[in-house]
């Protein structure tokens, strides 16, 4: 079987991954306690870009059934139905506690905000949404650079030149920025669609 007749199969292998990274995710959100919990913790953090992996081993099928586009849509539509759920929720909880909603759509619609949702895919009203915006923006780089490029193995040669770099950008200003430069950058800076969803 050819790697873009991907759509045509079902992958139980990845299915069971996807799985076992899901909960792995939900660990990541809400760690077990105590010092086990700090080690299990850092090694839940293979799940996000397990993901991605997986959605970049079927975009070959995505772009052999011209689907690109309607990808992207699927993807915009589940990041507006999420970011409307939480934001939903934020509200509820605002009111029961019984806080000021203007305070709560001045912090949510800052210019701050919008700028870390549209600059690093950081959702005001979830942090953990970032993963969806993130993989619209890795869907719309990639779309436009294949067909700016033009030529399928040139590219695929540009990837494999740039994702090093970027996952070591993801290393040297993330994991290692402390030991390596002596200071710390925020997640955001790092934990994003260049440097995690691209490569």
């Amino acid at each position: 079987m050819k790697r873009n007749e991907v759509s045509e199969y079902r992958f139980q292998g990845l299915d069971m991954l996807k799985a076992i990274c899901a909960f792995l995710v939900v660990c990541i959100h809400a760690p077990f306690p105590g010092e086990f919990g700090q080690y299990f913790t850092s090694l839940t953090r293979v799940a996000v870009p397990i993901f991605f992996m997986i959605s970049g081993f079927f975009y070959p099928a995505v772009r052999k059934n011209k689907a690109e586009i309607k990808q992207m849509g699927k993807i915009i539509k589940l990041c507006l139905s999420a970011n409307a759920i939480y934001l939903i929720w934020g509200i509820l909880c605002i009111l029961v506690q019984g806080k000021s909603l203007v305070e709560y759509f001045r912090q949510v619609l800052s210019a701050k905000a919008l700028i870390k949702l549209f600059v690093f895919n950081e959702s005001p009203f979830s942090g953990h949404l970032w993963y969806l915006g993130a993989l619209f923006y890795v869907l719309l780089i990639v779309y436009f650079c294949e067909r700016a490029i033009g030529n399928e193995s040139l590219f695929i040669k540009i990837q494999c030149l740039v994702s090093p770099m970027l996952l070591a950008a993801d290393l040297i200003l993330g994991k290692y920025s402390l030991l390596l430069i002596g200071r710390e950058f925020p997640l955001l800076m790092v934990r994003n669609f260049l440097f995690v969803g691209l490569p």
